[in-house]
């Protein structure tokens, strides 16, 4: 049971020439993703889609996450329908082994692929599985 858990939801503003606007949306959580903390999760995730700058691209950061099972991917997973359906993109950053093996044994590494740093994220450079 998951006792250490929490997440942010962060807009990332860019200024352009049409002056400001949201960048991304960064969700990052840290601790467990298990079956206690996925709908709290998945609500995160669900204002990060559905908000404001919903149709921004989204990064979901879990380089923090210490252990994730498989509660946590119907989120991530309807996450990612939802922002390809306004427009958007979600990219995950991660660095725990578990979460690579646990996306590879859904068949999602090719909808998730691995980032190093939120910084890589949105500039779209993936990295090697753990």
């Amino acid at each position: 049971m998951a006792t250490d858990y929490s997440v942010h939801l962060d807009p990332v503003a860019s200024a352009g020439p049409a002056g400001a606007h949201i960048a991304y949306c960064l969700v990052s959580a840290d601790g467990e993703l298990d079956l206690v903390t996925a709908v709290a999760f998945g609500a995160s995730l669900d204002g990060a889609a559905a908000g404001p700058w919903g149709g921004a691209p989204l990064i979901v950061d879990l380089s923090a996450v210490t252990f994730m099972d498989g509660s946590a991917l119907p989120v991530l997973c309807a996450t990612h329908r939802r922002s390809h359906e306004r427009g958007g993109w979600t990219r995950v950053v991660y660095r725990h082994r578990g979460i690579t093996m646990l996306l590879r044994a859904a068949g999602l590494t090719a909808r998730f692929p691995r980032y190093a740093t939120v910084s890589d994220a949105w500039q779209g450079r993936m990295a090697e599985a753990p």
